[in-house]
């Protein structure tokens, strides 16, 4: 399978499922760009890999986690 194809076959799941976290369709969306262009930017190391969609779930999760950690450390500055 194909980035593009768990892109266009996940993408939405992987944004509600992160409006969950972040409250912002717009933050939602763009944590879950920044994670299929990470994986494109390491395709290589994917190739041979398959991702499953718990570990999608999981990488998403743990991207909505630093933001807000970051937007917490922001409000203290």
């Amino acid at each position: 399978m194909t980035i593009e194809t768990l892109f266009r076959e996940n993408f939405r799941p992987l944004t509600v499922y992160a409006m969950q976290f972040v409250r912002e369709k717009a933050v939602a969306e763009d944590i879950v760009q920044e994670l299929f262009v990470n994986f494109y930017e390491k395709k290589e190391a994917f190739q041979s890999k398959t991702l499953s969609k718990s570990y999608l779930y999981k990488a998403v999760h743990n991207r909505c986690i630093n933001h807000k950690e970051y937007q917490q450390l922001r409000k203290k500055m």
